[in-house]
């Protein structure tokens, strides 16, 4: 399991990198945004439009700085090595779990950078703290629960469609959750929020990551 998951961050360590690198100009706003509204040249009764941007910076640098991570099934194809994976004492299960436990290793990373600007943001008073504590993990396990049921599914059909399939359980969980957020302010019910992002996405996260790896099993590509 430690060799496979090492593989799989030694083959994207430059995308990483650069994604390391992408997080840090949205990171550098959010700090410029901070500063302002700290300063007082902010907006009065603006504080949740500032909480509303980090939450969606958060959201946007974790998704797009980490979907790279669906790559490596496809690399993984293109190099013969799933066949090779075949005749090894390999479980398609186990190649299911390290491609998870890689990705959510450059997931925490991703996540310990998007969250600096939140908690420059706390030490200068600026923003709502539970949004700004939240934001960054929940978005984190949002990822986790979409990209988990990808790596069997690319395993089994290959690269050419994983993509479409990785951006329709993206769009489908956004919708999700977007419509849950409406219909918590439209019925003012914040608590039923807070359950769903603090108990709802955690499980979701959790189940989908052990499905996929379950399902997996019988995953691997038999050619």
């Amino acid at each position: 399991m430690k060799g496979l998951i090492l593989k799989d961050l030694y083959s994207v360590k430059h995308q990483i990198t650069l994604g390391v690198l992408l997080c840090v100009f949205p990171s550098f706003l959010l700090f410029c945004m901070t500063l302002g509204y700290a300063n007082g040249d902010g907006k009065e009764g603006g504080e949740w439009f500032v909480s509303l941007c980090f939450a969606l910076v958060n959201y946007c640098t974790i998704t797009l700085c980490s979907s790279f991570c669906v790559n490596t099934v496809c690399e993984d194809a293109s190099c013969g090595w799933l066949k090779l994976a075949g005749t090894m004492p390999i479980t398609p299960i186990t190649i299911c779990l390290s491609k998870i436990f890689s990705s959510l290793i450059v997931l925490v990373i991703l996540t310990l950078v998007t969250s600096l600007p939140n908690i420059f943001a706390l030490a200068k008073g600026v923003g709502s703290p539970e949004v700004l504590i939240a934001a960054p993990v929940c978005s984190m396990l949002l990822q986790i629960a979409v990209m988990s049921p990808v790596f069997p599914f690319a395993i089994r059909f290959g690269g050419k469609k994983t993509s479409p399939f990785y951006i329709t359980v993206l769009i489908f969980l956004i919708i999700a959750l977007t419509a849950a957020i409406i219909l918590s302010f439209r019925f003012k019910t914040p608590n039923a929020l807070r359950v769903i992002f603090y108990a709802g996405i955690p499980l979701t996260a959790a189940a989908s990551a052990a499905l996929s790896a379950v399902g997996g099993r019988k995953m691997l590509v038999e050619k």
